[in-house]
């Protein structure tokens, strides 16, 4: 609910400052690189419990393979996928926001920090 609406939130803010400032904002990622860690390791903890919990479930039918933008997310965002309604467009995107502000931190990174 609401306090993954305003985690939500603070990537989203975190994102646009590391897109928008680049190598300026880099150096403050050492102050959130925690948060945006144990986000990620909620998230993928997440969609563990929902793949043991599925494991027993039917076998999913053979998909064709996707392309490496379609995967960036791994298999975390196809388990997600497998949680309940309820939250969990707010939990990709915490996702998203949380990968592409890393993605952003390492590549505007211009003294290998």
């Amino acid at each position: 609910g609401e306090v993954l609406a305003t985690k939500v939130s603070f990537f989203h803010v975190l994102d646009e400052l590391a897109g928008r400032l680049r190598s300026i904002f880099v150096p403050f990622f050492e102050h959130v690189f925690e948060d945006c860690r144990d986000e990620l390791e909620g998230l993928f903890g997440a969609a563990e419990q929902a793949n043991k919990t599925d494991a027993s479930g039917p076998k999913p039918k053979k998909r064709r393979r996707k392309s490496k933008e379609a995967t960036d997310a791994g298999g975390a965002a196809d388990a997600l996928q497998k949680l309940p309604d309820m939250g969990q467009r707010w939990q990709l995107e915490l996702l998203r926001l949380v990968t592409s502000a890393l993605h952003k931190c390492f590549q505007y990174d211009i003294r290998g920090n």
